[in-house]
């Protein structure tokens, strides 16, 4: 590496975003897609469940950047509104996204304003108390997974793709979310799912022994990096790297 490309790799640590995650789950996203022999550069596709903002703790904005688009779901106008703002190509879903086995067609969901990272529906939140629920409270739209992805595979972001990617952070539903999911109707090569341990000190036996694990072994997929609660899997069945 000669001086001019040291100077420039300086400038872009100093002024390029590497990440846009929590905590950078992005980068390990792209450099598993790389592992599976899929070009991050190319056209992708995912499905970004609680998506919560289009810039910012998001694990499909820089999958965006290079020219990817999906379906990002959550819940509120102006969510909805910044999506549809600036993130054009994905299309911007509002709703709660629930199992398939939820009765109500309606569910009770805690955010205030426009919301923030541990928005929930009642009764699933991450180390929620009913102090938590007051004016933010709101009735909205519960949505079944399996509506959800039958709709997306069905949208034009989903066509001629390369890859595509799953992200559940849903504070609380996402292990029953995960339970009610097709995998052979919906093979995504990337599962992310968000799964808070009781233990932290652990949390890996914790994940290892978890529902969640089992489910999502049982469908081909295999836990390959651990992003602080969010747990990345990848399809067996999608290595193409020679």
């Amino acid at each position: 590496m000669n001086l001019i490309q040291h100077f420039k790799t300086f400038l872009s640590y100093l002024f390029i975003q590497k990440s846009y995650s929590q905590l950078g789950e992005d980068l390990v996203i792209m450099n598993h897609l790389a592992w599976l022999g899929k070009d991050p550069n190319s056209k992708g596709f995912y499905v970004d469940i609680g998506a919560y903002h289009p810039l910012a703790a998001s694990n499909t904005y820089k999958l965006y950047r290079k020219g990817s688009s999906g379906i990002a779901v959550d819940v509120g106008s102006l969510k909805k509104f910044l999506f549809n703002l600036i993130r054009r190509r994905d299309k911007f879903i509002n709703a709660a996204v629930v199992p398939d086995n939820f009765q109500e067609k309606f569910v009770l969901f805690n955010m205030d304003g426009y919301g923030s990272l541990v928005d929930s529906v009642i009764g699933y939140g991450a180390g929620e108390t009913i102090a938590q629920f007051g004016p933010g409270t709101k009735k909205v739209k519960a949505l079944p997974i399996s509506e959800l992805l039958e709709l997306s595979f069905s949208t034009k972001q989903a066509k001629n793709t390369s890859w595509s990617i799953l992200n559940i952070d849903i504070e609380g539903m996402d292990e029953d979310v995960v339970k009610s999911i097709n995998f052979e109707k919906y093979p995504f090569d990337i599962i992310c799912v968000e799964v808070f341990p009781r233990d932290g000190w652990n949390k890996v036996k914790e994940y290892l022994n978890s529902d969640v694990n089992f489910t999502m072994e049982a469908a081909g997929y295999s836990l390959q990096s651990i992003c602080g609660p969010t747990l990345i899997y990848l399809r067996k069945n999608s290595l193409s790297r020679k």
